[in-house]
């Protein structure tokens, strides 16, 4: 029966050395041997094959079906004369010379497979499922198992129906392995080549997907979760979803695919992720894979989830190309891109060009050249054991993109600078040498300056040394030849270790520390005095400032020079700002106030200016009274001054000279001055 039902619809039949057991109820065929029926190559064979059945079912439909168990069989898998995979053939319509339907219950158990493919064995196999013929076949496994397996799989369990008539559909509800997860169907019409699949994949993992295609590109933690429709034959094309987590970036996206002569193209890519959002084309083949398109928001932070380790934190849009070279079983990539508008560690950029090269092994290599409003920034950079290093050069870069700097107010131009920068571990160390003009920063000007011996950590938070030298400053409406201090640069902090400032021979020395933020500066200096050969004055401790974009407040300035002292306080204007600024002098030496000896000053006076009014319109006034004042040789027993003045201009309200006996009155007004104000400290400058 067996024999001519195998005759009647399939292309194999089966032999045995022996046969055992009760012929109404179960028989045991020993040895038994499944082979092709033309050429008599074997398919199957195994110690036993034990068919249980009941006689009548044999003779009527409906009966109780028949129940096959086949112990540790080895099958084996051949490839035909046209190179295609030999498989017994089942008959389900046309003519079977009477063939009848049955049902059967089949069970293997400690299965072996040879497949005529690499690593095509299957060993521990265990199928338990239920067979129905007819018009119609059918088979629902309840079980499928195996310890390992094709494409590197272990302990994979899988449950399912097939149902073949005038279409084979396919219908896996449940298969897992070690590394991967999946539902779906599937199918095809009888006569036709091209089948449709449809599957959920609830987990892959890359780690399994390494060592079946031997890549290591994909040797990474994570997996992926998709859903999947494609149709095809030997070429197959489709829709997908998916979320993957890669490396430890996770990512969500859609796309259309094709595979071809065992490449995959994915084509419509759409993928978001925290890295960055991309709309572009990626493709896979044993030699290599590549992703590119248009990126916007890339964060390279993240990018060492790609194999791009070290970046700073940032906001990247443009146009980019990935690609991985693995025909070697290492992955060599290449990475090109021309950003738009993008920002990284808080620098911006109007244009960006980025190429490197990323070997597997030795020396990764790149080169950036930033444009930004009319500077630019080139960095050429080869990797590091834990990160990379290079050499970069600015120049004609505003100051205002410096990050730090622009949150301080900071405004002027960076000329030129040139030095080396080193990533190790996320943290940017740079050296250098830089010099710049026009320069607005913590309340001074400076025409011309430099910084040299630039050195320290620049990221995830400054913390640098040089020494700043400026020339032509104006500091609080004081002009100042010259000044110089090394410093050291913190996060949003300078601390001015040992400053000095020249002004004809005037000397000025103080050390301190700045700090800002977003919206303000303070200044707190621990030590300052000004010198000169005819002055000594020392700041009483400490001296403080606050400034802002529209000015600076004068929290407390006390100072001495001898028994004269000097309190300062209040506002000095900005741009759209305003005065209110006071400052007191007692016991004032006039012949110690830095004036031309010539005018032969002497007398000790109190006095007090007050400056108030709008930026670049303020009003000032000087009451004074002095004892003993001596002017050009000519000496008095007192004077009391009341002068008012603005810009290019000065009032005598009061003026009495008490000599003598006798008084010297005088009030009056000089207007149209050819300075408006005094630009140094000496007296030439006075005298202009």
């Amino acid at each position: 029966f067996l024999n001519h039902t195998l005759v009647t619809r399939s292309n194999v039949r089966i032999e045995f050395s022996d046969i055992r057991g009760n012929p109404f109820q179960k028989l045991r065929l020993m040895k038994p041997r499944v082979v092709f029926r033309d050429n008599g190559r074997p398919l199957l064979e195994a110690p036993w094959i034990e068919i249980g059945y009941a006689p009548i079912s044999l003779f009527s439909h409906g009966g109780k079906p028949v129940d096959v168990s086949v112990e540790s069989p080895v099958i084996r898998f051949e490839r035909g004369a046209d190179g295609t995979l030999r498989l017994p053939t089942w008959k389900t319509t046309g003519r079977t010379r009477g063939s009848r339907a049955i049902d059967m219950e089949f069970r293997m158990h400690q299965g072996t497979v040879e497949l005529p493919i690499k690593q095509g064995r299957i060993e521990g196999l265990d199928l338990n499922a239920s067979l129905a013929t007819g018009h119609e076949s059918r088979a629902v496994i309840r079980s499928l198992k195996w310890r390992a397996g094709p494409f590197a799989t272990r302990d994979l369990e899988m449950t399912g129906e097939v149902s073949a008539g005038d279409s084979v559909l396919i219908h896996v509800t449940r298969l897992t392995s070690d590394g991967f997860a999946l539902r779906g169907e599937g199918g095809w019409r009888k006569g036709e080549r091209a089948k449709w699949v449809h599957a959920d994949v609830s987990r892959l993992g890359w780690k399994y997907l390494s060592r079946i295609t031997g890549n290591d590109s994909f040797d990474v933690p994570g997996a992926a979760v998709a859903t999947i429709d494609a149709r095809g034959d030997s070429t197959w094309s489709g829709r997908f979803k998916a979320r993957v987590g890669w490396n430890g970036l996770d990512a969500s996206g859609v796309g259309e695919f094709r595979w071809q002569t065992q490449r995959l193209s994915i084509e419509k890519l759409v993928a978001q992720s925290k890295a960055g959002d991309l709309r572009g084309h990626a493709s896979w083949a044993r030699p290599g894979w590549d992703v590119g398109g248009d990126v916007t928001n890339g964060e390279p932070a993240l990018w060492n989830s790609i194999g791009i380790p070290g970046w700073p934190t940032g906001k990247l849009n443009g146009r980019f190309e990935y690609a991985v070279d693995t025909h070697k079983n290492v992955s060599n990539g290449t990475l090109s891109a021309r950003l738009t508008p993008s920002e990284l560690a808080g620098w911006r950029a109007d244009s960006t060009t980025l190429t490197a090269t990323l070997p597997a092994t030795g020396t990764r290599v790149f080169d950036v050249h930033s444009l930004r409003r009319g500077g630019h920034f080139d960095l050429h950079g080869e990797t590091l054991e834990h990160g990379w290093s290079g050499t970069y050069k600015v120049a004609a870069l505003p100051l205002d993109e410096w990050p730090d700097g622009r949150a301080s107010g900071i405004r002027g131009l960076l000329d030129e600078g040139a030095g080396t920068v080193s990533v190790v571990e996320g943290r940017m160390s740079v050296t250098g040498e830089l010099a710049g003009q026009g320069t607005d920063w913590l309340g001074l000007h400076a025409a011309h300056w430099n910084l040299s011996g630039v050195d320290g950590l620049l990221l995830p938070a400054p913390n640098l040394v040089a020494r700043g030298s400026l020339r032509d400053v104006m500091f609080l409406g004081l002009h100042f030849d010259s000044a110089a201090s090394p410093v050291r640069l913190g996060d949003r902090t300078l601390d001015l270790l040992a400053t000095t400032a020249q002004a004809g021979d005037t000397l000025l020395a103080f050390a301190g520390r700045a700090d800002w933020n977003t919206s303000a500066w303070q200044l707190e200096l621990s030590r300052a005095a000004a010198t000169s050969s005819q002055f000594h004055w020392t700041a009483d401790a400490p001296v403080q400032f606050v400034g802002d974009p529209q000015g600076v407040t004068f929290r407390r300035l006390e100072a001495h020079d001898g028994a004269a002292t000097l309190q300062i306080a209040g506002r000095w204007g900005g741009p759209g700002g305003s005065y209110d600024w006071r400052g007191r002098a007692a016991r004032l030496d006039l012949g110690r106030l830095g004036l031309p000896l010539e005018w032969g000053l002497r007398g000790i006076t109190d006095a007090m200016l007050r400056v108030e009014g709008a930026y670049g319109d303020p009003r000032w006034t000087l009451e004074a009274r002095a004892a003993q004042p001596a002017f050009d040789g000519h000496q008095g027993d007192s004077l009391d001054l009341a002068l008012t003045g603005a810009m290019s201009r000065v009032g005598i309200d009061r003026m009495k000279f008490m000599i003598g006996g006798g008084e010297l009155s005088a009030h009056g007004r000089v207007e149209r001055m050819s300075r408006a104000w005094p630009d140094s400290l000496t007296g030439t400058a006075v005298q202009r």
